[in-house]
């Protein structure tokens, strides 16, 4: 879950707890008081609402012996808040649930849940009030979504939630005779929705088939938060009302035993709903203690179930919950990995498979175990053969045990390296004063670094996930600082160095990328390729190849970085399980290397689906998410779709501002597709406010103390200016562009060439025409240096020609150089309508000053159709365009003088 939102609802829950001490009629004033961020306040306001809804549930039992007790037929067509009551729906030993219509809308319908008298007498109220607060908490589209809540004047209390109409899943299953496989990818559902609670804190404890409906589409839905509990949640709860609610055919052991609740009840609980679904029986009877038997020998419908689907339920369904999947995400990846006939991580490979890994790893004890072996060849060829398969039998098994313990020492020591962290980091505090993150990462890198006793592998494994972090957080310097150290303990080891080191390096070469140090990231690559060579089936290998892909993107090599992703694809679509978790990257670097080479139609298909890879994966507000956000704006951008692409752009920029809490060269990549977008619409000022707060972070992450002085930053601005007109401004801000690009690589000559094409056109724009002419010959000898140029750079090349040759007298000359930008520009897409329709006004002007009136009202009203096209008419050159053909035709029509 994400680190920033635990600690927002963290924060929450404890101002809600100030509040809840004061008066109600003075905790609204104390809340407004309070200097808070825009996001801490609305959880805060959540949890208020929700509680003022139940707030009434817990007085004297007096007061409650008012409230009508919920039994069948006393509500039906009673008026509940602002629902009217049709019929019941359902019926437990706590609450009543029904039917109901909204009075002021008619169509609108709800689930209606009530309480019974006796619930509400006990300690059913508390139930109910915190139902409401966890309700509040929830926004996920298989959780049946709160609606409303309240008290009713006589008393009555009241939870209104999306009404489903459906089957419980086990019946649903039955009902349409779904196979495993189906009924895997149903649970799949459940599992996102579980995620999402426990990325909110929440842990339901009472999953069972009951709890979930599945509608006529084949829709899931959650239900039923009763007796869920927040995470974080140290108070005590009654024993006894908590075994009553409780379902003990479902429920996982430790909830029979009041021990420490955590999310390895829901990972049991899936385990324990899955098995109803494979066997259409509990994972248990009456009698708790009897051992669960795995599906495929619990019920002959579940016989296909046998191997793997057996490992992972049972797995799930571990006595002990440190034996169980860790989160809810990794049930779900091995059941994935189970639909795509992948190995999972609940089982141990084949023998053959273990042999073959042990005699890799363990060739030594393998050579001894043989040579002792040859001493026995005294003995018959059968004692022989025997004592053989013995001996090989516990080589086996002993290297098996070592490489077990090894793995189980390292998970031990990773986790109490992060025990360590907290420890040194909490004790006393109380929840407001948590430690942040910055913190929290000072503190394991101390650990990380000061651990000499600990095995190299650990603490590499600890070191390389703290780059990660500084690496996302755009803390190039630290994460530099960190791979050398990293890089320094590998040095240490003697056996299974390899894959750390080539992990390392390249962890380096993202380093060096980022400072454009192209060459050298390449070279560190290529060491990790060579040290990975004979394994391209891990996912290491396939992280390398997609790093190698980012580099070439970054240097504009798109075709070189398509020949490194297509044998990627290719492979992905024979064997999708080989890429369980890097399914998201190699669809969003398909989709800018086809941009890049200007097909832009073919990558939309990766760029929604790496966004739909992401939401899987990672949930809806992710960094991960916020990237695929991006790049599907982008898209969207490219192609005219300006409104879906302005959503995604600003979406994508309040997740990273969620997440992030440092400038971030991610970040100020968004603000500039933002201000891209800005600039393609005509929205001039807007477009300069985002570019500049893009290249601001762009710059802080470089190290420039002073944004102005970075050369991209005068590049985008310097663009925009032009196009808005502001031609002096424009000039200042290219030429101190141009002057920072000059002195960079070979890999920087395209922004170079463009800026002086830019240059070009506005000092002939303005009667320069020497100066203009100077940077147009300039821009010819760059632009023969480099290859692979797009079309729309082209276009805007053969447009400085045309209009210095305009400038210069020569109107032929420049008819016959602005046809090369006119024929690029029909490759274009609606996305790039205003540069389009720009150079159709030129060609207006050239025509008029050659005298074919005509041919200039035609290019005026084609540049206009351009602008409407796209959906521009808002832009300011189409009421130019527009205005220019009425002249022109009011002219063509006038008579000769």
């Amino acid at each position: 879950m994400r680190e920033r939102e635990i600690e927002q609802w963290k924060a929450a829950d404890a101002v809600f707890d100030r509040l809840l001490e004061l008066p109600e009629s003075e905790r609204a004033a104390a809340l407004k008081n309070m200097s808070l961020d825009t996001e801490l306040r609305a959880r805060i306001e959540r949890l208020l609402a929700a509680d003022q809804g139940a707030r009434t549930l817990s007085g004297t039992a007096e007061e409650t012996a008012m409230v009508p007790a919920a039994v069948a037929g006393v509500l039906l067509g009673r008026r509940i808040g602002r629902w009217i009551i049709e019929s019941e729906i359902g019926r437990g030993g706590m609450s009543v649930v029904y039917r109901a219509h909204a009075f002021d809308a008619p169509d609108r319908v709800a689930a209606l849940k009530l309480l019974t008298l006796g619930a509400l007498a006990g300690p059913g109220a508390e139930r109910f009030r915190r139902e409401q607060a966890i309700l509040a908490r929830l926004n996920h589209p298989h959780i049946a979504t709160l609606l409303d809540a309240g008290i009713d004047q006589d008393g009555t209390p009241w939870i209104a939630m999306v009404l489903v109409d459906g089957l419980r899943i086990d019946h649903w299953c039955e009902q349409r005779d779904r196979d495993l496989r189906a009924r895997v990818r149903l649970i799949l559902n459940v599992c996102a929705a579980v995620a999402h609670a426990h990325r909110s804190l929440v842990i339901h404890r009472d999953l069972k088939p009951s709890n979930v409906l599945v509608d006529g589409e084949g829709h899931v839905r959650l239900l039923d938060f009763g007796i869920a509990r927040l995470l974080h949640d140290t108070q005590r709860e009654n024993t006894a009302t908590h075994w009553r609610a409780l379902s003990p055919l479902y429920a996982a052991p430790e909830q029979f035993t009041g021990a420490a609740q955590s999310t390895a009840i829901d990972v049991f609980g899936l385990g324990a709903l899955l098995y109803a679904l494979l066997t259409g029986q509990p994972p248990r009877g009456e009698d708790t203690r009897q051992p669960i038997r795995p599906p495929s020998r619990a019920a002959p419908a579940a016989a296909d179930a046998r191997g793997d689907l057996d490992a992972i339920v049972m797995k799930a369904l571990s006595e002990e919950p440190s034996d169980r999947y860790a989160t809810v995400n990794a049930f779900s990846d091995d059941l994935q990995h189970w639909l795509a006939g992948q190995p999972i991580v609940a089982r141990c490979a084949p023998m053959s498979e273990r042999v073959a890994r042990v005699l890799r790893r363990h060739w030594l004890p393998a050579a001894l175990s043989a040579a002792a072996l040859l001493s026995l060849i005294g003995g018959s060829l059968l004692t022989l053969q025997q004592a053989r398969e013995a001996r090989a039998q516990a080589a086996l098994a002993l290297a098996a045990r070592g490489e077990a313990l090894d793995s189980l020492g390292r998970a031990n020591a990773l986790r109490d390296y992060l025990i360590g962290i907290f420890e040194t980091q909490t004790p006393g505090k109380p929840r407001s004063e948590l430690p942040s993150t910055a913190e929290l990462l000072e503190e394991g890198e101390r650990l990380a670094l000061a651990s000499a006793a600990d095995s190299p592998g650990m603490r590499i494994d600890m070191l390389d996930a703290i780059t990660q972090v500084r690496l996302v957080r755009s803390d190039v310097s630290r994460a530099s600082a960190l791979i050398e150290r990293t890089l320094a303990l590998v040095d240490t080891m003697e056996n299974g160095a390899a894959p750390l080191r080539a992990r390392a390096l390249m962890r380096r070469a993202t380093v060096e990328r980022i400072g454009q140090q192209f060459e050298q990231a390449l070279a560190s690559l290529q060491q990790a390729r060579d040290l990975m060579a004979g394994e391209n089936t891990q996912p290491l290998s396939i992280e390398i190849e997609l790093a190698v892909a980012d580099t070439m993107m970054a240097q504009r090599q798109f075709e070189e970085a398509l020949s490194v992703l297509r044998p990627l694809s290719d492979r992905f679509n024979a064997q999708p399980a080989l890429f369980p978790r890097h399914r998201d990257g190699l669809f969003g670097a398909m989709a800018i290397a086809l941009s890049g080479v200007g097909r832009i139609r073919e990558s939309l298909p990766y760029r929604e689906k790496a966004l739909d890879e992401s939401r899987r994966r990672y949930g809806a507000r992710h960094f991960r998410v916020a990237l695929a956000l991006s790049n599907v704006s982008v898209g969207n951008r490219q192609i005219g779709v300006f409104d879906a692409s302005e959503r995604q752009a600003r979406e994508a920029l309040e997740i990273y501002n969620e997440v992030l809490d440092g400038p971030s060269e991610y970040r100020g990549s968004a603000h500039i597709g933002l201000g891209l977008l800005q600039l393609a619409r005509g929205r001039f000022d807007e477009a300069i406010a985002e570019l500049d707060r893009g290249n601001r972070e762009m710059a802080a992450i470089r190290g420039i103390a002073r944004a102005e002085d970075y050369d991209f930053y005068q590049w985008n601005r310097g663009i925009a200016l032009a196009q808005a007109g502001r031609r002096d401004e424009a000039i200042s801000a290219l030429t101190r562009a141009d002057a920072g690009l000059s002195l960079r690589s070979s890999a920087y000559a395209l922004p170079a060439t463009t800026a002086a094409a830019w240059l070009s056109i506005l000092y002939c724009e303005k009667g320069d025409v020497v100066q203009g002419n100077a940077l147009r010959q300039r821009m010819h000898t760059a632009v023969s240096a480099v290859k692979d140029i797009a079309a729309a750079e082209m276009a805007t090349y053969a447009e400085a020609d045309a209009r210095c040759a305009m400038e210069a007298g020569n109107a032929a000359q420049a008819q016959r150089d602005l046809a090369i930008a006119l024929e690029s520009d029909t490759t274009l897409e609606l996305g790039s309508a205003a540069d389009t329709a720009r150079r159709q006004g030129l060609a207006s002007q050239i025509a008029r000053t050659l005298g074919d009136n005509d041919a200039a009202i035609a290019h005026a009203r084609l540049g206009v159709d351009q602008l409407a096209n796209a959906g521009l008419e808002s832009h300011p050159l189409h009421a130019k365009l527009l205005a220019a053909a009425e002249l022109q035709g009011t002219e063509a029509g006038s008579p000769q003088r």
